[in-house]
C-alpha cells in the first residue's frame, strides 16, 4: 500500500507544499506538483529520473533534497547530468540511473 507525504525541508523540519514523496513497499517516488520527477526502486536498485527534473529552480531544489534524504547522495545539476549520461552511479550512490523522457 502506497502512502503520500510532503517532502520535509531538512533545514527547517517543515513540510514542503506541492512536493510529495510516495512510499510503497520497495519504491519511493518524488512528485513535484503533478509531475513525477524520480522513482527510487530499491528492489531493482535503480533511480529513474523523469524529464521534468530540471523544469524549474524550485523543482531542482526539492529534487536534490529528495536525493539527499532517500538516495543518500548530495548532487547538483552537473552531477545529475553526469549520472544520466553515464547511466550509473558514478561513485555517487549504489543505484543505477535510468533517464525516462516519457515520465511526466
Amino acid at each position: 500500500m502506497e502512502k503520500a507525504y510532503n517532502l520535509v525541508n531538512s533545514s527547517t523540519g517543515r513540510n514542503v507544499v506541492n512536493q510529495l514523496v510516495i512510499k510503497g513497499k520497495n519504491k519511493v517516488t518524488f512528485q513535484s506538483y503533478d509531475s513525477t520527477i524520480a522513482i527510487l526502486d530499491e528492489a531493482k536498485n535503480t533511480l529513474t529520473i523523469g524529464k521534468n527534473w530540471d523544469y524549474s529552480n524550485t523543482t531542482r531544489k526539492w529534487f536534490y533534497e529528495f536525493l539527499r534524504q532517500y538516495a543518500r547522495i548530495n548532487a547538483k545539476k552537473p552531477d545529475v547530468l553526469r549520472m544520466i549520461a553515464a547511466g550509473g552511479a558514478q561513485g555517487y550512490m549504489a543505484f543505477d540511473v535510468v533517464y525516462d523522457s516519457n515520465m511526466a
